[in-house]
């Protein structure tokens, strides 16, 4: 009995033990609970926190998206801006320079009459040389600005250079220097055009800024590993200078060294477009420069000696027209341009050269002709209303009468995605306006029976070259006529003015027409204040 006692008393610490156990279970599930309770609610918190983060990166992704959609637009409407504004320009001054070749061809011109039209070729040369800067930095920014190299002759390049630039620097008192630091090799392989123009800016803003002094070019070459070879051409002067603070800007378009600013001149593009050459030559451009000491620009590029002399180094003659061989019948050609001027002018330019010539103003006219006249070659103008010149070629493509003839393409247009859309389109060759009499006459010589006809050019006479004598040998009274005609920039009247120096001092009279010509009205005045 007292065992049953004892057994039954030991019934309750049993129990208890249980329940501290469940009691102890419970806490540590509860405890567990809790615990994933804030790990539920810090991982709910993280994923707000990431879906807060990805809806922001939705955000930026969807600003930039719209921003890269306004860049292409604005891209495209700069491109359409630009290739519109590359028609209206160059389409009247196609019609300007062509119509003044034609009318100097005329040997019955008197003499002034001649000048005049010298001054309308210059004048035109001038003032696509400034519409094609404006439009090279464009094509460059744009991607669309290729090299096109070539084999050429170094030292001639430089020799031309030196010729051009000893004259400008000698009528304002400074000397001119070429230097060879090594020995140069004579036939390069690079882009001659975009070299050429990198050194006319370098040097012409060289002798602009520079009142006393000299102007320096040093060349040198240093050969790398295959037959690339490095080209340096170093362009240094003893003129103003250029602050620390404007050398940063100095490449950036449309932008002029703030303390050269008042005696700046042209559009600011020089050296921004010299910046980008190089680069597109695989080459660095360096400048150094210190206010009232001078500044010192190097480029430096990659080049390939040649030295075998392509075909194309060959002294050429200067072609005048094309004559129809012997053995070949009437030549017909059709010119197709809705402007009169550039259809009369062409006109007259074929008709010339002994071939026959029927125009229209628009691609239907175009389609008509075509069948009933059979033309041997067409010059399609791209931009006409009624038919536009795409679909013209592309109609006369699918005629019988059309799937042959040579098709030349008339484009204003700079772009060269343009242009190949052109050749895609039909066409089997353009020209770009305006175009040069010789263009014409080459693309005739290709498709058609025709020969080309030549004259030799007269090389420019060294005393051209020499250094300008004094103006004391000129009378007060001319000296103060001429020297109103040359701030006033009118080149027929310095001309008339200097007529009486063709017998009493020929070289003068040679030297001042040369600059007349060449629009250097700045070296003129120098050389009479002095």
């Amino acid at each position: 009995m007292a065992e049953n006692n004892l057994s039954s008393l030991a019934l309750p610490d049993t129990n208890n033990c249980s329940l501290s156990a469940q009691l102890t279970h419970l806490s540590e599930g509860v405890g567990r609970t809790k615990l994933l309770e804030q790990a539920n609610l810090e991982l709910q918190q993280e994923l707000e926190r990431q879906e807060r983060r990805i809806a922001e990166m939705e955000r930026v992704n969807q600003e930039l998206v719209l921003a890269r959609d306004r860049a292409v637009a604005a891209g495209r409407t700069k491109s359409t801006f630009l290739a519109n504004m590359s028609h209206e320009l160059r389409t009247p001054l196609n019609a300007i320079l062509g119509y003044a070749q034609l009318v100097a061809r005329d040997e019955s011109l008197a003499r002034d009459h001649r000048e005049s039209l010298e001054t309308i070729l210059h004048s035109g040369e001038h003032l696509l040389s400034l519409i094609n800067n404006v439009l090279n930095l464009s094509k460059i920014e744009a991607g669309q600005m290729k090299l096109q190299p070539g084999a050429f002759n170094l030292l001639e390049l430089l020799s031309g250079l030196g010729q051009m630039f000893n004259i400008q620097a000698r009528a304002k008192g400074l000397d001119f220097v070429v230097q060879r630091r090594s020995a140069l090799p004579e036939l390069i392989y690079t882009d001659q055009q975009k070299l050429r123009q990198v050194l006319i800016n370098l040097l012409g803003n060289a002798v602009q800024y520079t009142a006393v002094g000299q102007i320096t070019l040093t060349v040198w070459t240093t050969h790398r590993s295959g037959q690339q070879t490095i080209l340096y051409l170093v362009v240094e002067d003893t003129g103003v200078g250029i602050a620390p603070a404007d050398l940063e800007r100095l490449f950036l378009p449309f932008e002029q060294s703030g303390y050269l600013l008042q005696e700046a001149e042209g559009t600011g593009l020089g050296l921004a477009i010299c910046k980008q050459f190089v680069q597109l030559l695989n080459g660095h451009l360096h400048v150094e420069s210190q206010v009232g000491q001078g500044s010192r620009f190097t480029v430096e590029i990659p080049v390939s000696v040649v030295s075998t002399p392509p075909p194309s180094l060959v002294p050429e003659r200067r072609i005048i027209g094309v004559r129809p061989n012997p053995d070949a019948s009437a030549i017909r050609v059709l010119v197709v341009d809705d402007q009169p001027a550039n259809r009369q002018m062409l006109e007259l330019l074929l008709g010339r050269c002994r071939l026959d010539v029927v125009s229209v103003s628009n691609g239907r006219d175009a389609l008509e002709m075509t069948e009933l006249w059979r033309p041997h070659l067409i010059f399609m103008d791209m931009r006409m209303p009624i038919m536009g010149g795409m679909e013209t070629t592309r109609r006369l493509r699918a005629m019988p009468q059309g799937q042959s003839v040579p098709i030349v393409a008339l484009t204003a247009s700079v772009f060269e995605e343009e242009r190949k859309c052109i050749l895609a389109g039909g066409c089997d060759a353009f020209i770009s306006k305006p175009f040069r009499e010789e263009d014409i006459f080459k693309l005739l010589a290709h498709y058609l029976p025709v020969s080309l006809s030549y004259a030799s050019v007269p090389k420019l006479a060294q005393s051209v070259m020499a250094p300008l004598p004094t103006a004391d040998a000129l009378p007060t009274a001319v000296r103060e006529e001429l020297y109103t005609a040359v701030c006033s920039a009118q080149g027929n009247q310095i001309l008339q003015l200097i007529i009486p120096l063709e017998t009493a001092q020929p070289q003068l009279f040679q030297q001042l027409s040369y600059l007349v010509h060449e629009f250097r009205y700045d070296i003129i005045l120098d050389w009479l204040k002095q």
